[in-house]
C-alpha cells in the first residue's frame, strides 16, 4: 500500500496538533541530538520522537537516505521515508507535501475529540500539561487505538 493509499483523511484538527506539537518540540533535542530550531512541519529538516509520537518534515531524501520499496516485480520503485507524523499507540500517521498544510492528509478520519486526546498524550509524553483541560487518553482510549492499529496493520 503506497503512502497515498494510507493517508486518504483530510482533519484540520490534525493539523492544528501538529503545528501545536511542532511548536512544543522547539528547544527539544532532535533526533540528530541538536536542538530544534524550527518547528518541524516548516520545511527545515527537523525531526523530533519520543516514546509516544514522531513528528519530521518533509523528506527530500528520494531514497539516498531510506531503503526504497519494492514494486510487484520486485524492482526498486520509491524510497520508503517515514510518514510527517506519528503517534505509535493509536497507529495514526500524517503525510504533508513539504511543509505543514500543503497536501495534508492522515491515515485515519479523526475528529475534534479524537485529535484532542492525541494532542494531550503526547504533550503529557513531553512534560507539558495537558493543553486542553481534563483531556487526558483512557484505558478505553487506549484499547480502541490498539484495536484500531491492528486492523490497519491487516491486508
Amino acid at each position: 500500500m503506497s503512502a497515498t493509499e494510507r493517508h486518504q483523511h483530510e482533519s484540520a484538527a490534525m493539523e492544528l496538533v501538529c503545528q501545536a506539537l511542532g511548536d512544543m518540540v522547539v528547544g527539544l533535542a532532535g533526533e540528530d541530538g541538536d536542538p530544534i530550531r524550527n518547528p518541524p512541519g516548516s520545511n527545515c529538516a527537523e525531526e523530533f520522537s519520543n516514546e509516544v509520537f514522531a513528528i519530521r518534515d518533509f523528506c527530500w531524501c528520494d531514497g539516498s537516505r531510506h531503503p526504497w520499496a519494492l514494486d510487484a516485480d520486485g524492482e526498486e520503485d520509491h524510497p520508503t521515508c517515514p510518514p510527517n507524523f506519528e503517534h505509535f499507540a493509536s497507529g495514526l500517521t500524517g503525510e504533508w507535501y513539504k511543509y505543514l498544510g500543503r497536501s495534508t492528509h492522515f491515515s485515519q478520519d479523526v475528529g475534534l475529540a479524537e485529535a484532542m486526546l492525541v494532542l494531550a498524550d503526547c504533550a503529557a509524553s513531553l512534560g507539558l500539561r495537558s493543553p486542553v483541560s481534563g483531556a487526558l487518553p483512557t484505558e478505553a482510549d487506549r484499547a480502541r487505538w490498539a484495536q484500531r492499529k491492528q486492523e490497519q496493520a491487516q491486508p
